[in-house]
């Protein structure tokens, strides 16, 4: 019973039906950490994730101590899924009462239970603009340097092209073919003017852009600096799996090219490609990640 109620605390499995908690819970072993023991080493892979009942754990990742975690928090869950392999050293503050599972066990699951998947992305995705919120300065995304550059046609983009444009885009280059072939055939082209609007600041968020040519600038009231958005940007996908309004306004700067996808449709897609879904939500958290070393750093040289 003790486990059940653990689990339905955790926002990760709050709303689940009774009879698939059950069966979760069922899953995790008890372990019990005595204060000082470490829960996860900094120098071994994340090959299990904790649950904690009872007791306070700190978090260190590549040696700064990140956070500390209590009752109906989790440790490794977003690490492991980030890919991040090593770095994390979870220490017991006190004994430490924890729900453990594996994360083989952890990904069955997952493969299983969709709904956790999307409350994944979503309690992700809300880190993610609390993050982009608090961040003052320009950012531009993504990377330039990360990706070649895209080849822009005179013509709407046939499905050859689609493919290939989306399988350099982050999150979606460990896909399969046949996966890509579908997502590419949900998307619809769009070719914008420079000086549109596509969204404003507070309006509802479901569609989901991706940049193929040109650029867009997003700004917010009260935040200093501008986002822009390069060839490969992911727009619009944070807020959308958030569930929240848009907390930018976005415009086109020069003329666009662009792939949008509505939510619902990329959804469905994610539900019946399980392997896809893994990689953007572990893009999503890697994200996530580097936002909070960035504020480090900007707190560090306060």
């Amino acid at each position: 019973m003790e486990r059940l109620l653990v689990m339905r605390r955790n926002p990760v499995f709050t709303g689940l039906p009774p009879q698939d908690l059950e069966v979760l819970s069922q899953l995790g072993r008890e372990s019990v950490f005595r204060r000082g023991e470490l829960l996860q080493h900094q120098d071994e892979p994340i090959l299990t994730t904790h649950l904690i009942v009872e007791g306070v754990v700190e978090v260190m990742r590549d040696g700064v101590v990140g956070e500390r975690v209590e009752a109906e928090g989790g440790v490794g869950g977003p690490d492991f899924f980030a890919q991040r392999r090593l770095g994390l050293r979870a220490t017991a503050l006190t004994e430490v009462v924890a729900l453990s599972f594996s994360t083989d066990v952890l990904l069955e699951v997952l493969e299983d239970q969709f709904s956790i998947v999307r409350r994944l992305f979503r309690m992700t995705t809300k880190a993610f603009i609390e993050m982009m919120r608090r961040l003052p300065g320009d950012r531009d995304m993504p990377d330039l340097r990360a990706r070649p550059p895209c080849r822009h046609l005179g013509r709407p983009l046939d499905l050859v092209e689609r493919l290939v444009f989306l399988r350099r885009m982050p999150g979606f280059t460990e896909s399969s073919v046949d996966t890509m072939t579908e997502i590419a055939k949900a998307f619809e082209e769009v070719r914008l003017p420079a000086g549109h609007t596509l969204w404003r600041e507070g309006e509802a968020s479901s569609r989901i852009i991706c940049v193929v040519d040109g650029l867009v600038r997003e700004t917010a009231a009260g935040r200093p600096g501008v986002v822009r958005n390069h060839p490969y940007a992911m727009m619009g996908a944070a807020t959308s799996f958030a569930e929240q309004p848009h907390f930018m306004t976005a415009t086109t700067v020069t003329p666009v090219v662009a792939l949008v996808i509505d939510l619902g449709r990329l959804l469905d897609v994610l539900e019946d490609n399980f392997e896809m879904s893994m990689a953007l939500l572990g893009l999503l958290m890697r994200r996530v990640f580097a936002l909070r070393r960035t504020a480090r750093g900007l707190e560090a040289s306060a």
